[in-house]
C-alpha cells in the first residue's frame, strides 16, 4: 500500500483565532506528522497582501507537499490584469 501524504489546511486553524502566519507556526508543531500545508485565501486581496517571513518559508520548504487554495470570494476568474496579478504573486 502506498502511503498517502497528510496535508493540513490553514483553514483548519480559523476557529483557533489564528491568522495565516499563526496557523503556519501552529502547524509547525506537527512537522513530523504532516507532509504539507495548504494556504487558504478566501479573497484575492488576502493573497495579494500576504507576506511570508523567513521562519514560515523555512518550515514550508521543509515539507514535501504545499499548495495554495485559490481565492473563492469576490472572484470571477476572468482573463484580465487583476486576476493575472493575483496568480503572479
Amino acid at each position: 500500500m502506498i502511503p498517502m501524504p497528510v496535508c493540513i489546511s490553514t483553514g483548519c486553524c480559523v476557529d483557533l483565532g489564528l491568522d495565516r502566519l499563526g496557523s503556519i507556526y501552529f502547524l509547525e508543531k506537527y512537522w513530523e506528522k504532516i507532509d504539507g500545508v495548504e494556504l487558504v485565501f478566501a479573497f484575492p486581496s488576502e493573497a495579494l497582501e500576504f507576506e511570508f517571513n523567513k521562519k514560515a518559508i523555512v518550515f514550508l520548504q521543509s515539507l514535501e507537499h504545499n499548495s495554495i487554495h485559490a481565492p473563492f470570494k469576490e472572484v470571477a476568474y476572468e482573463n484580465n490584469d487583476k486576476q493575472k496579478g493575483c496568480w503572479k504573486k
